[in-house]
């Protein structure tokens, strides 16, 4: 992790206050001043500007902070450099304020005070200086001046990634690798150290995405994620850690920026309430605001709503339509309960050649519902040609992942000998791990049936499957 931060009072930052056409005296006198500071005639540039600070320039006030912060054209003098950023950051200018946090973490002209220092950054962060959010994360993850907190120094980091702080993306990243503040997840590290090489960060950012390379935590050839959404990370985190109203608040703030994370995760506020307020009419409009941008997800969500008349009028059809926008994209959800709409006729034309197609795809994916459903329709050869050992292969599948269904046509197949030589304590054995798993009624009364034809006894003990 970095330790501090390296030339936040570079030249560069002058930038921001150069002044594109002379307006005024005071501006013209300014331009004169930044053209002798870039020639590096320090001298010249404070003779200038001094005078331009008094009157209350305040771009002024911020350059001579920096004349005495860091003795060019005067004699260093600690106090008289916070004494201008002061005035230039009562002005609005926040690298003033956000200067003098660094100033008093660094013990730089002053005598080193972390807890000043986070005062000042506080204020620069106020001001919307994402360098200053970047600093407030680093001294919250080092518990500097502050109460150490990882969740907390996520907190900043996300706040200044949003304004396109490079550094930021690559801490964040080191944060979900490492699992600090947040839950550790690789695909998410890799996108955000991939967003700082973007942004310029390219030296630690990409040592860390080819470490994770290097021990395997994510492929060579990995693509990130094109909806990357820090706000909507932040309000999954919150949530996490049981802060539903700040939640709330991350996701519809991405949400009014348009991004469709936001605006899906903000339809999940709304319909399950973990917010203030639960609306399903709420919920629908968000969801189809990510649906109309391709989010899958939301596709989902929002046919489920049509399909049970859930904050909008029930409609199969149009259940059926975004349930085939999101099975186009590949989600197994959506591909299963499709099939389920074929099988009935229900919003589409009734088609178990498709029901089964569809299955399969769900099924390839390791769906254990399709698995179980796709079981059926080959035991039944609806849409397939029929095969007991297919079925009891995607049961078995099915099962291996817990599905109590399948655990008790499985014992069907055993008491009946199909595709599997007949045994009742099998048969018994499945049955009852289904009525454990819980699925009771069918699975009791087979093995009760299997006691009442003398088949097994009574007080029958199973053995593990």
């Amino acid at each position: 992790m970095k330790k501090c931060l390296a030339l936040l009072l570079s030249l560069t930052l002058m930038c921001a206050f150069c002044v594109s056409w002379a307006e005024t005296d005071a501006d013209a006198l300014y331009e004169q001043g930044l053209t002798a500071f870039w020639a590096q005639d320090y001298e010249t540039a404070f003779e200038i500007l001094a005078p331009l600070a008094e009157t209350g320039y305040a771009n002024a006030q911020h350059m001579l902070g920096y004349f005495y912060c860091n003795g060019l054209g005067v004699e260093a003098d600690g106090e008289k450099a916070v004494a201008y950023y002061t005035l230039a950051a009562k002005q609005g200018i926040s690298d003033a304020a956000h200067n003098i946090g660094w100033m008093y973490e660094n013990g730089v002209g002053v005598e080193q005070n972390p807890e000043k220092a986070v005062d000042y950054y506080m204020q620069g962060a106020e001001l919307g200086n994402p360098q200053s959010t970047y600093s407030l994360g680093l001294l919250c993850f080092e518990g500097k001046g502050v109460e150490q907190s990882y969740e907390h120094a996520f907190s900043y980091l996300v706040y200044s990634a949003e304004s396109g702080y490079a550094a930021a993306y690559e801490f964040i990243g080191e944060l979900y690798r490492d699992g600090l503040g947040v839950e550790e997840d690789d695909e998410k590290s890799a996108d955000y150290f991939l967003k700082a090489v973007e942004l310029g960060e390219t030296n630690e950012a990409q040592a860390n995405f080819d470490q994770m390379v290097k021990d395997g935590r994510i492929p060579a050839d990995y693509t990130p994620h094109e909806d990357m959404d820090p706000l909507s990370d932040l309000g999954k985190a919150a949530y996490a850690a049981g802060d539903s109203e700040k939640a709330v608040q991350c996701f519809r703030v991405s949400a009014e920026l348009g991004r469709r994370r936001g605006q899906y995760n903000l339809g999940v506020a709304y319909a399950q309430g973990f917010g203030k307020e639960q609306s399903y009419e709420k919920a629908a409009e968000y969801f189809q605001l990510a649906a109309d941008q391709g989010a899958a997800r939301a596709q989902y969500n929002l046919a489920v709503l049509y399909a049970n008349g859930m904050g909008v009028e029930r409609n199969t059809e149009k259940a059926a339509d975004y349930f085939q926008s999101a099975a186009d994209q590949g989600m197994r959800e959506a591909q299963q309960n499709l099939a389920t709409m074929y099988v009935s006729g229900w919003g589409v034309e009734q088609s178990y050649e498709k029901a089964a197609a569809y299955c399969q795809l769900a099924a390839d994916q390791g769906l254990a519902e399709a698995q179980y459903n796709l079981g059926i329709l080959y035991v039944n050869g609806l849409g397939v040609e029929q095969s007991y050992e297919k079925a009891l292969a995607y049961w078995t599948q099915a099962a291996e992942q817990g599905y109590a269904g399948a655990y008790e046509t499985i014992g069907e197949m055993y008491r009946d000998g199909l595709a599997v030589a007949q045994s009742y304590e099998k048969a018994a054995d499945y049955f009852l791990k289904a009525v454990e798993l819980g699925e009771t009624q069918k699975a009791q009364a087979y093995f009760d049936q299997l006691v009442e034809e003398g088949k097994i006894p009574a007080d029958y003990t199973p053995n593990e499957i």
